[in-house]
């Protein structure tokens, strides 16, 4: 979760950082019903406290889908400097 990698995504706010951070359950996450992420509000807001952070929470893979379609044409087209989460 953000608990873990909160000082890491700080710092790839700071230094203007482009992609995608990516996670499956690992650590202290459990499998209940949805999973730790779905559980836990938490660690979305605070995600969406960086400012150059694009926050989502997807529940299923065209989601997923969908979000890297559009964060790839952003990326090469518009080129800002966010990343996603």
């Amino acid at each position: 979760g953000f608990q873990r990698i909160g000082d890491l995504a700080w710092a790839a706010g700071d230094s203007r950082t482009r992609g995608f951070l990516i996670g499956g359950t690992a650590g202290r996450t459990t499998l209940n019903g949805e999973g730790l992420q779905h559980e836990d509000g938490h660690s979305h807001m605070m995600a969406g406290t960086i400012p150059n952070c694009r926050t989502y929470d997807p529940t299923y893979g065209y989601e997923l889908a969908v979000i890297i379609q559009d964060g790839m044409k952003k990326m090469t087209e518009e080129q800002p400097d966010i990343f996603y989460y």
